[in-house]
C-alpha cells in the first residue's frame, strides 16, 4: 500500500512539472509577440541587401553613350535604373507565363502596369508566353533636373518569346526590336511607367543553298587534338601523324570537334595550326562546333554568340574548311533545353551566326539519326546524320530522306564496334563487313560518309562495362596504334592483326565470371535442398510415397499428444 501511495505522489509531481514548463513556454511566446508589436521591426533590417536582379536579364544589358547633352546621370543612379528595369522585365516574363503572383506592381506603374495585367488575363487559346531578353542596348535620352524622371531608348533588343498553346505545343519567335520607355522615381523606387514599341523585325536565319558538290569520303579524328576538344593539349606532331595516317587510308577529309563555351577558353591558334597541317596534305576539314554543350536555353544564347565571335571569326575562310557542323547530335539536347522548338530556334541563330563570318563555306548540323535530319533543313546547306545499324536500314533512311529534303546528304558518323557484349565478345570480321556495307550503301545513294573513327581513345566515360568497352572499339586503329581488320576496308595494304590470346581471354573474362556466379548459385541451391532432405532422415535421392508421408504425419501427431503425459525428456520434433 505504501508503494502505491509513493507512485501516485511521484506521478503527481511529474505532472506538475510538465504543466509548469508548458506555462512558461506559453508565457514566453506571448511576451515575445507583445514586445515585437510594441517595438516594430528590427532596426537593422533596413540594412539588409535586396536580392540581386535576375542575372539572365542584367548581364545582357549594355549602355550606349547618352543621347542628351544636359544633366549627366550619376553612376549609382544608373545602377539603380538598370536593376529596376531588369526586375521589371523579369516580372513581365513571369506574368506572361501565367504567374498571378508576379510582382508587376513593384516595378511597373501606370500604362505599363495595365499592359502587364492584361497579359496575365491572356488569350484563352494560349497557355503562356515567356518573354526573354537575349541582349539589349540602352541609351539615356532624358534625365529630369529633379532626378525623378528618365526616358531611355532601346535601339536594339534581342527578344525571344516562347508561346505555349492550350495543347502544350510550343512555338519560338525571335525578333529584334526597338523600344522606348519612361521610368519614374516613386516612393524611393524606380518603376517603369510607359513602354513604347518602335519597331519589330523577325530574326531570319536565311535560307541555305550554298553549293556543295563534293561527296566526302572521310574519317572522324578525335585523336588529332589528343582527345581534347578545347585543343589546349594539341601537339602538332601528333596532329600531323594522325593526318598522315588518314591520307594513307585514302580519306579526302577529316571531322574534328571544338568544345562549347562551358569548357573554358578554346586554343583557337591550335585549331588554326591543325587546319594548316590539313591544307598542306590536301585534306578537307569538317569543323564541329559546340561539342559537349547540352543546354541551349535562351538564357545561354548571348554566351553562345560570343563563342562564335571567339572561335569562328578567327578561322573563317580557311581553305581547309570544307564544312561547318554547327552542333553534334542536338536532338539529344531537346529535353534539357526546353523542347525541340527551342533547340531548332537556337540552331537557326547559330547557323546565322556562322554565316555572318563565312558566307561561302557550307553549313550542316549532325543529327543523331536520320529521323531528325529534316529539322532546320531549310537553313543549312548539307543535311547530315549518324548511323550505326545495318546497311539495309541506311538505304531505307536515305531513300526516305531524299523525299523530304533537297540538300546534299552526308552520313557524318557511321560504323560498328568490334566488341559487342559479354557473350559475343570481339567480332572483328563482322565489324569490317558492316563498315564496308555502310560505306557502299552511302556511296550508292550519292551521299558522303565519314567513318567513326580513326583511333580508339585510351579511356572513356564510364557508361557501363559493355557500352564503355564498345565505345572504345570503333577505331581503325587501337589506342596502341595497331590496326584492326576493319582498316583493310580502306587500304588493301593494311596489316591488321586480330585480337591476341590475352585480349581474347580478357574479352571472355566477363562471361566466365557470369557463368561462374550462375554455377555457384545453382550449386548453393542444390546443396541447400539436399541438406533439408537429409535432416528429414531420408536419403536425399529417395522419393517418399504419399502413403508413407501420411503415416509420418500421423506418427508426429501421436508423439505430440504423448508429450503432455511423459515425465522424461520430450522427443525431438523433425525439422
Amino acid at each position: 500500500m505504501i508503494q502505491v501511495n509513493r507512485a501516485k505522489r511521484l506521478i503527481a509531481a511529474v505532472g506538475l512539472v510538465v504543466v509548469a514548463l508548458v506555462g512558461l513556454l506559453v508565457l514566453r511566446q506571448v511576451a515575445g509577440t507583445l514586445l515585437t508589436a510594441a517595438s516594430g521591426a528590427d532596426p537593422e533590417s533596413i540594412f539588409n541587401d535586396t536580392p540581386p536582379a535576375p542575372a539572365e536579364v542584367s548581364e545582357g544589358i549594355r549602355w550606349l553613350p547618352d543621347a542628351n547633352e544636359g544633366r549627366q546621370m550619376e553612376p549609382a543612379t544608373r545602377d539603380d535604373i538598370t536593376d529596376a528595369y531588369s526586375r521589371a522585365v523579369a516580372a513581365i516574363d513571369r506574368a506572361g507565363r501565367g504567374d498571378g503572383s508576379a510582382p508587376i506592381s513593384d516595378y511597373l506603374s501606370g500604362p505599363a502596369l495595365a499592359q502587364a495585367e492584361q497579359m496575365i488575363e491572356g488569350d484563352e487559346n494560349v497557355a503562356s508566353v515567356a518573354t526573354l531578353m537575349v541582349e539589349q542596348e540602352l541609351r539615356l535620352d532624358f534625365y529630369s533636373d529633379d532626378g525623378s524622371v528618365v526616358a531611355i531608348g532601346v535601339p536594339f533588343a534581342d527578344v525571344v518569346r516562347m508561346i505555349d498553346d492550350d495543347q502544350q505545343r510550343r512555338t519560338v519567335v525571335s525578333t529584334v526590336e526597338e523600344r522606348r520607355f519612361v521610368m519614374l522615381l516613386e516612393d524611393g523606387n524606380w518603376r517603369v511607367q510607359q513602354i513604347e514599341s518602335v519597331s519589330v523585325e523577325p530574326v531570319a536565319a536565311g535560307d541555305g543553298g550554298v553549293p556543295f558538290d563534293t561527296r566526302l569520303d572521310g574519317v572522324n579524328v578525335t585523336s588529332a587534338a589528343s582527345f581534347d576538344p578545347t585543343w589546349r593539349s594539341f601537339d602538332p606532331q601528333i596532329g600531323a601523324r594522325e593526318l598522315d595516317i588518314a591520307v594513307g587510308y585514302g580519306f579526302d577529309s577529316v571531322r574534328v570537334f571544338v568544345a562549347g563555351p562551358e569548357f573554358g577558353e578554346i586554343d583557337v591558334e591550335a585549331v588554326e595550326q591543325f587546319l594548316d597541317l590539313a591544307a598542306n596534305r590536301d585534306l578537307g576539314v569538317v569543323v564541329t562546333l559546340f561539342d559537349g554543350s547540352a543546354d541551349h536555353s535562351v538564357t545561354k544564347w548571348a554566351d553562345d554568340r560570343r563563342y562564335l565571335d571567339d572561335v569562328v571569326e578567327p578561322i573563317a575562310g580557311h581553305p581547309a574548311i570544307v564544312l561547318w557542323d554547327v552542333k553534334n547530335e542536338p536532338d539529344l539536347d531537346d529535353d534539357r533545353s526546353g523542347g525541340a522548338a527551342v533547340v531548332d530556334a537556337w540552331l537557326e541563330r547559330a547557323v546565322a551566326g556562322v554565316r555572318a563570318f563565312d558566307e561561302t563555306t557550307p553549313i550542316t548540323v549532325g543529327w543523331s539519326n536520320a529521323g531528325e535530319a529534316a529539322r532546320v533543313a531549310n537553313v543549312v546547306d548539307v543535311v547530315s546524320f549518324h548511323h550505326f545499324t545495318t546497311a539495309h536500314e541506311l538505304r531505307e533512311r536515305l531513300a526516305s530522306l531524299d523525299e523530304v529534303v533537297d540538300r546534299p546528304v552526308l552520313v557524318s558518323e557511321y560504323g560498328r564496334p568490334e566488341y559487342v557484349g559479354v557473350v559475343r565478345g570481339d567480332q572483328p570480321a563482322a565489324q569490317a563487313d558492316r563498315v564496308a556495307e555502310l560505306r557502299e550503301a552511302a556511296s550508292a545513294a550519292g551521299a558522303g560518309s565519314m567513318v567513326w573513327q580513326l583511333r580508339d581513345p585510351a579511356d572513356a566515360v564510364d557508361i557501363g562495362y559493355v557500352a564503355t568497352r564498345a565505345s572504345m572499339s570503333y577505331g581503325l586503329l587501337r589506342a596502341d596504334g595497331t590496326e584492326r581488320p576493319v582498316a583493310a576496308v580502306f587500304d588493301d595494304e593494311a596489316t591488321p592483326r586480330g585480337p591476341t590470346p590475352v585480349e581474347r581471354l580478357r574479352s571472355l573474362l566477363p562471361l566466365v565470371i557470369v557463368v561462374s556466379i550462375g554455377l555457384s548459385m545453382g550449386g548453393a541451391v542444390w546443396w541447400w535442398v539436399r541438406r533439408g532432405r537429409r535432416s528429414d532422415g531420408r536419403d536425399p535421392d529417395e522419393s517418399v510415397a504419399p502413403d508413407d508421408a501420411q503415416a509420418d504425419d500421423d506418427t508426429l501427431s501421436d508423439t505430440h499428444m504423448d508429450d503432455d503425459t511423459d515425465d522424461g525428456d520430450p522427443p525431438t520434433a523433425p525439422s
